[in-house]
């Protein structure tokens, strides 16, 4: 297998794989590693804090003449959580719990949107106690 971030100039040596069967009725996963050096892409970023750069990687495997060419962005996204001291618990009359954020490559920014998991289908059967045992659930748009 190769793998090529044409853009980049950017190419792998062959990588090796285990030996794949030849069922073409099931799909077959494989996997290899290949390192982008830090600093050669430019990062993805949401539409708000910059332009979401995307680069074509293409994969090709041999024997069997297979390529396919797929588009992908570089990015770290990092949950910050810390715990409020007691102070801000005291002056702020808050509940005891973590503060958080989201960094997109280093940067903060703010989470677009929320979205609960409805705990059974049939609101009138959401009792208490199911909604207090179980943490809430979001989401992060980054549109």
């Amino acid at each position: 297998m190769k793998i090529s971030f044409p853009e980049l100039k950017l190419s792998s040596a062959e990588l090796q794989l285990k030996t794949v069967p030849g069922n073409k009725d099931e799909p077959t996963w494989v996997s290899a590693t290949f390192t982008v050096p830090n600093g050669v892409p430019k990062l993805w970023y949401p539409h708000n804090l910059g332009k979401p750069q995307r680069y074509n990687v293409t994969v090709e495997l041999s024997p069997g003449n297979i390529s396919f060419t797929k588009t992908t962005g570089f990015r770290t996204i990092v949950l910050h959580q810390e715990p409020y001291t007691d102070q801000e618990v005291q002056e702020r009359g808050i509940t005891p719990g973590d503060k958080f954020h989201f960094t997109v490559n280093g940067k903060p920014f703010y989470t677009s949107g929320t979205n609960i998991i409805p705990f059974d289908p049939f609101y009138a059967r959401t009792t208490t106690a199911m909604v207090s045992k179980n943490i809430c659930l979001f989401s992060v748009c980054l549109g």
